[in-house]
């Protein structure tokens, strides 16, 4: 879906996983859709506990660029 373009559908099927169980690749995914829906302050908070999450299972090289720039960006409104 998000792939497509849909990402506020995808978010909503996202959003029904998550509350399921967090996996790692769908708080990226998640973090994507957020991101390209302009919710840049939600987006960050997901790509910050992806990669707390990929550290903490000792895949910090498996980063990429984009989490770690996106995750640092200061100063976004909500």
């Amino acid at each position: 879906m998000a792939e497509g373009g849909n990402d506020e559908l995808a978010l909503k099927f996202y959003r029904g996983v998550e509350a399921v169980g967090k996996r790692t690749v769908l708080m990226l995914n998640m973090a994507d859709s957020l991101w390209r829906l302009n919710k840049k302050y939600e987006a960050q908070r997901y790509y910050r506990e992806y990669g707390d999450t990929m550290s903490t299972a000792g895949k910090a090289q498996k980063i990429l660029q984009r989490v770690v720039e996106r995750s640092e960006i200061q100063g976004l409104k909500q």
